[in-house]
Order: C-alpha cells, then sequence, then structure tokens
C-alpha cells in the first residue's frame, strides 16, 4: 500500500493541519501550510478522511517561517511554531467560526476578533512537566515518549532557570512550575510552595502551584476587560461564578455586583479563592467547594437575587449534558458568559443551552492565551431575548 503522497495543501485545520484531496478524500497533514506543495506520509486511515505528516515541501509558503525550539519536532506541545504570527491569529480566529456555524449552526451574532497576545514566546506563567528515567520534559507525538527539554521557550524566563535543577531535586512524575508577577517560581512538589499570591488588574489574588490558573497573564487581563465592557450596560444583582477556580473572574468583577457566588469541585482552589477574599476584606463573595453538576442548581436556587449573571469556565471538556440542559431554562438570569478553550466544544454546549430559546448567543470573542500552540481561549455571550 502506498503510503507517501504528492498534494496541494488548500488550508488550515483545527490543530494547525493542512488540508490536502488525494483521490477525492480529505487528508488533514501535520507540518503543512496553505498554499503548500508537500509530500506526505499516511499515518492513520480512517472512513471519511486521513491523517499524515509531511515528509518533504516541494513548494513552501510565504508565511512560514524557522521554528524557535529546537524540540518542535519532536515534542508536542506546539503546533504553530513553523508559521508567521500574523498568519497563526487569522487561522485560529476561522477556526472557531467554523467550529461554531458547522457544528452549532451559529451564524448570527457579532464576532469580535481574535485578541493577539503581546508575547509570542516566553509567556507562559505555568508549566507542568512529566518525568521519565532520562528527566523531566513534555509527551511527544506518540503521548507516550516523554521528551526531556532543558527549556521551553514558551516559558517565562524564571520558569527556564527552574527547569534546569528538577533533575537533582524532584522525583514526582509529574511537576508544575508557577511564576508571580515579581519572578518567583512555585513549584507543585515543593513542600514550602502551597500558597503564593500574585497581582492581575492590581488586585492580589492567592493562587497555588497545585489549582489551575491562567497561563497568560497579560492575556488573561484582556479577557477580564472584555468581559467588564460587556457587563457595564448590565445591571446583575448577583454573580454566579462557575468552575471558578481560585476565583479570577469572581475576584476581578466583585465591584460590578451586589454579590459574588463561586463554586468549584477544587478544594485547593477553593482555598486560594477564600485566602484571597480574607487578605482583600472582601465581604461581598462567597466560595464554595462542590461538583458543579450537583450542587450548582442548589446553590442558585438559595442565593440567586432578582437579576442574575453567570460566567462558567469549565475545563476543556466543557459541561455535561444535565447541565447544560439545566441552564438552558435558567430563570432570573439575563446574561450567561461562557469561556471556553475549545471552540468545538463551546459550540456541542451552546446548541444545548439555546435550545429552549431562553438565550441567544450574541457575542463572541477570542484570546490567543496559548501563541504556537493549536488552543484557543473564547468567550461566548449569551443573552435572555427578553433582556
Amino acid at each position: 500500500m502506498q503510503n507517501n503522497y504528492e498534494a496541494e495543501i488548500s488550508g488550515m485545520a483545527y490543530g494547525g493541519m493542512g488540508i490536502a484531496r488525494v483521490n477525492g478524500k480529505v487528508y488533514f497533514v501535520e507540518g503543512a501550510l496553505p498554499e503548500e506543495k508537500v509530500v506526505f506520509t499516511k499515518t492513520s486511515e480512517k472512513k471519511r478522511f486521513g491523517l499524515g505528516r509531511v515528509v518533504e515541501i516541494l513548494k513552501p509558503s510565504s508565511s512560514r517561517v524557522e521554528p524557535a525550539c529546537p524540540y518542535y519536532n519532536k515534542c508536542r506541545g506546539c503546533q504553530y511554531q513553523h508559521l508567521d504570527y500574523e498568519k497563526e491569529v487569522y487561522y485560529k480566529a476561522e477556526q472557531v467560526k467554523e467550529n461554531l456555524g458547522r457544528i452549532g449552526s451559529f451564524r448570527e451574532y457579532s464576532f469580535d476578533g481574535m485578541t493577539p497576545s503581546p508575547l509570542h514566546y516566553g509567556y507562559r506563567s505555568s508549566i507542568t512537566l512529566h518525568r521519565s528515567l532520562a528527566g523531566y520534559g513534555y509527551f511527544g507525538w506518540d503521548d507516550k515518549t516523554i521528551i526531556t527539554i532543558e527549556q521551553c521557550p514558551l516559558a517565562e524566563d524564571t520558569i527556564n532557570r527552574a527547569i534546569k535543577d528538577l533533575n537533582s531535586l524532584y522525583t514526582k512524575r509529574n511537576i508544575t512550575l508557577k511564576s508571580d508577577h515579581k519572578g518567583n517560581v512555585w513549584i507543585s512538589s515543593h513542600p514550602d510552595h502551597l500558597f503564593f499570591k500574585d497581582s492581575y488588574s492590581g488586585t492580589e489574588l492567592t493562587f497555588s502551584p497545585r489549582a489551575f490558573s491562567q497561563a497568560n497573564r497579560q492575556v488573561a487581563g484582556s479577557m477580564v476587560e472584555k468581559v467588564r465592557e460587556f457587563m457595564k450596560n448590565e445591571k446583575g444583582e448577583t454573580l454566579f461564578d462557575l468552575y471558578c477556580g481560585t476565583g479570577f473572574f469572581g475576584m476581578l468583577l466583585r465591584d460590578m455586583f451586589g454579590s459574588v457566588v463561586g463554586i468549584d469541585e477544587s478544594r485547593i482552589a477553593i482555598d486560594c479563592a477564600n485566602a484571597a477574599k480574607k487578605g482583600l476584606g472582601i465581604d461581598n463573595a462567597g466560595f464554595y467547594c462542590g461538583e458543579a453538576e450537583k450542587t450548582y442548581p442548589a446553590y442558585y436556587e438559595k442565593l440567586h437575587g432578582k437579576k442574575n449573571t453567570i460566567i462558567i469556565d469549565p475545563p476543556r471538556s466543557g459541561i455535561s449534558k444535565k447541565i447544560a440542559i439545566w441552564l438552558s431554562g435558567l430563570k432570573d438570569a439575563e446574561s450567561l458568559y461562557y469561556v471556553s478553550c475549545d471552540s468545538a466544544i463551546l459550540a456541542r454546549d451552546a446548541r444545548i443551552l439555546t435550545q429552549n430559546d431562553h438565550w441567544k448567543l450574541t457575542n463572541v470573542s477570542c484570546f490567543d492565551m496559548f501563541p504556537r500552540t493549536k488552543h484557543i481561549e473564547s468567550i461566548a455571550l449569551f443573552k435572555s431575548p427578553s433582556d
């Protein structure tokens, strides 16, 4: 069976794969860019499409650039280092619109474009590494082999300096490193690094290297400002921050509401939120530990006001069908903000949220939280038609 093919690349699919057609069949090709002519090898065959990887570039794209990382062809962490950044931002925005249209059948909404990251490299304030016998690194293309690294071009300099000492200090299989705005590095395996302070929008919040936090501090700040811009004409009494984590959104938007209610299943994340609340002397916010699907309806019934705003920032897998159905008919709520890092999952969940015509998708804003990777952060705003 022939495994190598020559083809023209006609477009860019989600995940940074070039789109090719061979004998009428679509192939998604790793390492290929639109307008290129390549030779690729088939790596997988499905009924409706195939997967492949470039082995030779016969005609390069004018947007092709030299990757900055020496591990780029081995490590699976990045997908766009071979593409000009301006084009990366363009294709990512197109992918969000395509997913919302194809999966969710959404076309009548305001698309506010993609906010680029000020930094294309050196922006990550949080990374997680995995240990092999050779040392710490990232997973390779097979999702099994660990590629040991000496540095990560995406990470902040202080994190890269800390990487050099990991192998001699730690043995845990997985280890997370986070840096704060002062340049200190906090490591999940360090016994004294349970909590630390970091500043966003002039507010000192509490974080932990063992709890989720936003990885790009500049873009995270832009996201908060965008939500604030949308909220300025609202008159919500209570903000419900679902999947609140360390209370990032709830804390930074608390001045716009009479009360804030945050819910997350991570005990250490809720401990961070409550520590920040205490340190700031906040008396209009409450943070509760519990699984959203099991506890949120009860908290809403007990604590909602006459006018309520919902913000949800779920993991990459999105929200469960059960909670989506419950949210789809929520009473006394005028706005719902869905923060997503996977536009396909966002489109799936949005279809359920809007099925009862209680919510209408009005705006989608994108943010390049993870430059040089396939991941795209989006904020979708749903409004009650009666609002």
